[in-house]
């Protein structure tokens, strides 16, 4: 009996502490790219298969073993994120991501559903820190992004924003962390992302969550605890994902949100009449055209909606295939540049009546909201790090 309580310590440790190089469940399919080339995006954006069908939601397609990092391995992952971002002005060099353990990493690809409810393929990141205890659970919702590769599963820091830093606080500090990537992004089979839908971001997270419940490793370090933490359009996500887990039987420890856009239409209403700031403009360009992929409504031919020659070049601006830089570089400084004075001045007009601009309407909001549980909340306030 003491031989196999031996056995079975080691084997515990082995999981928490040492690489798993050996362990894949499905193919090493994650995209890195090797070259800043627009074809090499073209190529990640090849069709893939479709393994979900109808009643599908929240199956565990594959796990694929990613990287192991030692907590000094961590450090340095975050030092060579926080070069990049540091030099753009997004994030203050001296930030402390105070790691205590090293973490273990993987891709996941599950299945969720489209706005439609038809099944399609997900993916993301599921990181557990090398600790001896089991661990609760962080649900991660990203912000705004545009490019399928920059998103939390592709662990390469020249190509992703706030997936690294989230990945490094929270699983460095002990917390098992879950990030799904969210229709459009990684290997999802969804052609564009569905911006600011609040069915498709929740069951994405749902999905995913569900799914991993599955995976052997997850059974044996969670200790069921779940919170729920996004910035920025995550914070949507990560509001969303609340009341849908709520309406599903699933207990949030408690919720953050940061830097979140909790009024989409007085947020839009903002971001029409900004000038001379073509990063401002991607957001009610994607907008627009995300609302049209979902809802069919929201406007009529591109002639009619853009000026030119962005009628032409908009729907490919925002193809997924282009780099956030790339996207930012092909829009113009206002939404009355991109617009035609018909459309603009409708929705200028619809907007108007809908959000009562007098009435200074709040459209962000940073928050913290515990549930009846009173445990100690993940460290929220070091995760905040990044705003997209």
């Amino acid at each position: 009996m003491k031989r196999i309580k031996r056995i079975m310590s080691l084997a515990w440790l082995a999981v928490c502490l040492g690489p798993i190089n050996a362990l894949e469940f499905g193919p090493r399919d994650l995209a890195r790219a090797e070259s800043r080339d627009p074809a090499d995006l073209a190529r990640h954006n090849r069709p893939r298969p479709r393994p979900c069908g109808p009643n599908s939601r929240g199956r565990l397609l594959s796990v694929t073993d990613l990287h192991h990092y030692s907590s000094h391995g961590l450090e340095n992952y975050w030092d060579s994120w926080l070069v990049g971002e540091a030099a753009f002005g997004y994030v203050d060099d001296t930030v402390d991501p105070d790691i205590q353990n090293g973490a273990n990493t993987f891709k996941v690809t599950y299945c969720t559903v489209d706005f439609d409810g038809s099944p399609i393929l997900a993916s993301g990141m599921l990181a557990f820190p090398s600790t001896f205890c089991r661990s609760p659970t962080v649900v991660y919702s990203h912000g705004t992004a545009a490019t399928r590769i920059d998103t939390p599963s592709n662990p390469d820091v020249d190509d992703t924003f706030d997936g690294p830093s989230a990945m490094v606080i929270f699983a460095g500090g002990g917390y098992i962390w879950l990030a799904p990537d969210l229709t459009g992004f990684g290997d999802s089979s969804a052609p564009r992302h569905r911006y600011f839908h609040a069915d498709t971001e929740a069951k994405s997270s749902l999905d995913m969550l569900t799914a991993v419940e599955s995976f052997w490793l997850y059974r044996l370090s969670s200790d069921g605890r779940v919170f729920n933490y996004g910035y920025s359009q995550g914070g949507h996500s990560a509001l969303a994902f609340a009341r849908e887990a709520e309406a599903s039987g699933v207990h949030i420890e408690a919720n953050w949100i940061g830097g979140a856009v909790v009024n989409v239409e007085g947020w839009y209403d903002f971001l029409i009449q900004q000038v001379d700031s073509p990063y401002l403009n991607v957001y009610p360009s994607y907008l627009l055209l995300a609302y049209e992929d979902v809802y069919g409504d929201v406007y009529g031919s591109l002639t009619e909606t853009f000026q030119p020659p962005f009628d032409g070049t908009i729907l490919e601006t925002f193809d997924m295939n282009h780099l956030y830089n790339e996207v930012i570089e092909a829009l113009p400084g206002s939404q009355a540049e991109l617009l035609t004075p018909d459309f603009f001045a409708s929705l200028q007009s619809r907007m108007s009546a809908s959000t009562g601009r007098s009435a200074g309407t709040t459209w962000w909001a940073t928050t913290r909201c515990r549930t009846r549980s009173q445990r100690s909340l993940p460290p929220f306030s070091r995760a905040a790090t990044t705003s997209s």
